[in-house]
């Protein structure tokens, strides 16, 4: 079930800040050095959207993302599982994306993704869920590891 995350703000970032030193928060964050997402109280605007995903009152994952509503975008995705059952998460993350699109009508859905995430592949198959007329870009050695090799990314697009 996915809640506001701000109900869960300290639990998170504790989740969160114990991978800081993981490859795979880098692939989260797409950077070295970089904090956790500010979890804030809702915006005025209605821009932002942040949600703790609990199953069985454990969290077990992270999701974000924000809407221009001027331009019916659904943009900056966040999903960070932080739990064993990342399988109900994923569930949950891809069921509010589809409510955002069919529900609040957005145009365009966009996200990134570095090389080299586990998590690409299931990104892969979100666009063959979710539907639309997708496009995706490749940007070549965007990103520096602490090893000193170089990333690219991903960029998602879909479009209804």
């Amino acid at each position: 079930m996915l809640v506001p995350a701000i109900l869960y703000k300290n639990d998170i970032e504790e989740k969160l800040r114990m991978r800081y030193y993981t490859d795979e928060y880098f692939y989260y964050v797409g950077g070295i050095g970089t904090d956790v997402p500010e979890i804030v109280p809702i915006d005025s605007e209605g821009t932002e959207y942040q949600y703790a995903c609990l199953v069985d009152d454990r969290i077990e994952g992270y999701f974000s993302f924000k809407i221009n509503w001027n331009s019916r975008m659904m943009y900056y995705l966040s999903i960070y599982g932080v739990g064993s059952k990342r399988y109900t998460f994923i569930k949950e993350v891809l069921s509010m994306i589809l409510m955002v699109i069919h529900e609040w009508k957005v145009h365009r859905v966009e996200w990134c993704c570095v090389e080299g995430n586990k998590s690409k592949p299931m990104y892969d198959r979100f666009i063959k869920k979710i539907g639309g007329m997708p496009n995706i870009l490749y940007k070549r050695d965007v990103l520096k590891d602490r090893t000193g090799k170089y990333h690219g990314i991903y960029i998602y697009e879909v479009i209804y």
